[in-house]
C-alpha cells in the first residue's frame, strides 16, 4: 500500500475558489489547452465552466488531482477534454471509472461528442455480453469508461493491459470510495503503473474517502474547488405535511414541467409510482432492480418526453437530463451527499431550479440535518 501523504495547499490570491495555483506554462501544454478549448467550442460549449477552466491546465500538467464542484457544472467534460487531447497527440490511454452503467454510457456519449474521429472511447459495463466491448478495447480505443465490476472482469481476462494506461479517473469519487465499490476500485487502481496520473472528481469529499484516495495517488496532490457544493441557482424548500402523496400530486399538477421524484429504496419508489398513478399522474420508474432495457427506456423517455420520473438515489445518481425544473425529495436522504446529488439534477449549467423536500413532522429533524450538512443554511419552510 502506498504511504499516505499530506496534501499541500497553495492558495491563488486572484482566484479565491482555486486552492492550487496553476502550473507553469510551456508551449506544448499551451497548445494542448488551446486544442481542448477548440474541441469544447466545436461541441457547442461557448465558454468553459469554472471547474473546466480551473482543472484543464493542472490535469494536462500530469499531477494527481482531487476536484470538487456542484453537480451540473460540467465536471465530465472537465476531465474528458484533457484525456482526449492527450490521446489525440500522443495516443495516451486512460480509464474512467463510473459507479453505474447509466453514468458510464452517459460519459461515453459525452466523450464521443467532444472527441475527434481519431480518438475512440468504449463504455464497459455489466448486464450485456462483453464481446463487443472487448473488441473495441483490443481494437485500440484510447479511453475506456466503465463500471468497477466490468472493468475488473476485463482486466482479469487480459483484455485490459494495465501497463498501457497513463491515467485513471474516478468520477463520482465519493461513491466509488464508499464500501460498495471500494474493493473493485482499489484493485483497478493498484494494477495500473505507479507512474500513472490519478484524477478524482466529486461534489464533496469526506475525510474518510480522501484518506482512502491518498492511498492510490502517487504524486503531490492538487485540490481544486469551484463553487459551493449546494450550488447557487437552486432554491431549497421544505414542505411539512401529514399526507405526502397528496402534497406531491398537488405540486406536480400545479407545476407540470419535467420533474424528478426521489425515494430511498426500490420498494418506496414502486409504491410512490403506484400512489401517483392513483392520483392521475403516470410517472416513469427507475431503480436498480429493473431490467437494463427498462432502465434505459425510462431514462431515454424522460430526457426526450419529460414528465415525471420516480427514482432511487443509486439508480439516478449523476443522470443528466436537460430542463428538469423541480426535484422532489420524498424521504430523508441517508447522507448529505445523496441530498446534493438529488438537488444537482436541477439548476444545471446556470439554469434555475427547485429542490423540494416533502416530509412529515417526525421526519423534519432528519431533513433539516441533511440540508445543513449539505451546506443549505436557510431553506424555505412551509406547513400544510
Amino acid at each position: 500500500m502506498v504511504k499516505r501523504r499530506t496534501i499541500k495547499l497553495l492558495r491563488n490570491r486572484t482566484e479565491p475558489d482555486a486552492i492550487i495555483s496553476p502550473p507553469k506554462q510551456n508551449k506544448y501544454m499551451t497548445d494542448l489547452a488551446r486544442r481542448a478549448r477548440e474541441l469544447a467550442q466545436a461541441a457547442g460549449y461557448a465558454t468553459p465552466t469554472p471547474i473546466q477552466e480551473k482543472t484543464l491546465e493542472p490535469v494536462l500538467a500530469g499531477g494527481d488531482i482531487i476536484a470538487r464542484a456542484p453537480t451540473g457544472t460540467g465536471k465530465t467534460a472537465a476531465f474528458l477534454l484533457p484525456l482526449i487531447v492527450r490521446a489525440e497527440g500522443t495516443k495516451a490511454k486512460a480509464i474512467v471509472i463510473e459507479p453505474s452503467r447509466e453514468l458510464a454510457i452517459q460519459a461515453a456519449n459525452e466523450c464521443r461528442k467532444l472527441a475527434p474521429p481519431s480518438v475512440r472511447c468504449v463504455a464497459a459495463y455489466g448486464g450485456t455480453p462483453p464481446a463487443r466491448q472487448e473488441e473495441l478495447i483490443r481494437g485500440g480505443a484510447q479511453i475506456i469508461i466503465g463500471t468497477p465490476g466490468r472493468l475488473r472482469e476485463l482486466l482479469q481476462a487480459g483484455v485490459i493491459k494495465p501497463g498501457e494506461y497513463a491515467c485513471i479517473v474516478l468520477d463520482e469519487a465519493d461513491r466509488l470510495l464508499a464500501d460498495q465499490f471500494l474493493e473493485d476500485t482499489m484493485h483497478m487502481a493498484s494494477r495500473l503503473p505507479p507512474t500513472r496520473q490519478t484524477l478524482l472528481f466529486s461534489v464533496q469529499m469526506a475525510t474518510t474517502y480522501k484518506q482512502r484516495a491518498e492511498n492510490i495517488m502517487h504524486t503531490e496532490i492538487t485540490e481544486i474547488k469551484a463553487g459551493t457544493a449546494a450550488g447557487e441557482t437552486v432554491t431549497h424548500t421544505i414542505i411539512i405535511t401529514e399526507n405526502k402523496i397528496h402534497e406531491l400530486s398537488q405540486e406536480i399538477k400545479e407545476h407540470p414541467g419535467k420533474a424528478l421524484v426521489f425515494c430511498t429504496t426500490m420498494r418506496s419508489a414502486e409504491k410512490m409510482a403506484a400512489d401517483l398513478r392513483y392520483h392521475g399522474i403516470y410517472p416513469l420508474l427507475l431503480h436498480s432492480q429493473r431490467e437494463a432495457e427498462q432502465r434505459n427506456s425510462a431514462i431515454k423517455r424522460f430526457k426526450t418526453d419529460g414528465g415525471v420520473l420516480v427514482a432511487t438515489d443509486v439508480a439516478a445518481r449523476g443522470i443528466h437530463a436537460e430542463g428538469i425544473e423541480r426535484v422532489y425529495s420524498m424521504e430523508p436522504p441517508s447522507n448529505p451527499e445523496f441530498y446534493l446529488h438529488r438537488a444537482g439534477r436541477t439548476g444545471r449549467m446556470g439554469a434555475k431550479g427547485a429542490c423540494i423536500s416533502i416530509c412529515t413532522k417526525d421526519e423534519l429533524k432528519a431533513v433539516k440535518n441533511a440540508l445543513y450538512a449539505a451546506g443549505v443554511q436557510n431553506p424555505q419552510t412551509h406547513n400544510t
